[in-house]
């Protein structure tokens, strides 16, 4: 895997690349970053270009100081990268949690520019509801209190409370990536989420992305977004797995790369 930065329009992006082919961006959510891909990636690599993105401020990708996190610019971000990685050909996008953000307003805006869409667990609703901590990280002081004070051990209850099958290993991999920068503009991301904008958006991304091949591959007991959201995203070309939670790159990778590798197979083919 080819960890690498570039400088393009004031942000510095990092990507995670491995393979050859046809492209595939990825995009993650919080807490992580395109670390959470790679047991997906390199196996995809071997047919596939396969590129992780790290989306604004988390990871190691840094913004400008000014950034907007408003849909369209978290939009234009995803565009931006694709000129910075020089990727003029329609892509695969793949998108999971807050990553869907940038990555399905990218798509809305620019659906000449997509060759699929493959969703994990996300949002991208305007009536959805948040859970208690992102509850929290949208209040001032308060979330600021609690997103720079969680501990360990306050994480790590809830990522299992997300994904039981989580390993002690694995979280402590994760919870040690993340930087207090990371925190502070994780913040802004979910203060950012706006009803109005989705409720334009939402319709808009189904329309214009609706010849657009599309696969949801969805962990049933998902504690942040109910399993009655898959079905929203104009198609039913939907895998459900039982006893999986919000991280299925994780906790079901071969039921994940199974159903990926088929998907992308079909329109190769």
């Amino acid at each position: 895997m080819q960890i690498s930065t570039i400088e393009h329009d004031g942000f510095s992006i990092c990507s995670h690349q491995t393979g050859s082919g046809e492209p595939i961006i990825f995009l993650h959510g919080f807490p992580d970053s395109s670390h959470v891909w790679h047991d997906l990636m390199e196996p995809l690599g071997e047919n596939f270009h396969c590129i992780g993105i790290d989306i604004q401020g988390l990871g190691n990708t840094r913004p400008p100081a000014n950034c907007s996190f408003r849909l369209k610019d978290q939009g234009n971000f995803v565009k931006s990268a694709m000129a910075a990685l020089e990727i003029s050909q329609p892509i695969h996008l793949v998108v999971h949690d807050l990553g869907a953000f940038p990555g399905l307003a990218y798509a809305t805006d620019n659906p000449e520019l997509i060759r699929s869409i493959t969703i994990f667990n996300a949002d991208f609703h305007a009536d959805f509801r948040w859970y208690f901590w992102a509850k929290v990280w949208r209040l001032p002081i308060l979330g600021e209190i609690a997103m720079h004070t969680g501990n360990f051990k306050i994480f790590k209850s809830e990522m299992r409370h997300g994904s039981p099958s989580f390993t002690d290993a694995y979280l402590r991999e994760v919870y040690d990536r993340i930087t207090t920068y990371n925190r502070t503009m994780a913040l802004k991301h979910f203060r950012a989420w706006n009803k109005e904008e989705l409720t334009a958006y939402e319709p808009a991304f189904l329309e214009h992305t609706r010849h657009i091949p599309k696969l949801v591959i969805w962990g049933n007991q998902d504690p942040y977004s109910a399993v009655t959201y898959a079905t929203r995203f104009g198609t039913d070309n939907i895998a459900y797995r039982e006893n999986c939670g919000h991280w299925m790159m994780i906790e079901a990778t071969d039921f994940s790369l199974q159903h990926m590798r088929k998907f992308l197979g079909e329109l190769s083919s």
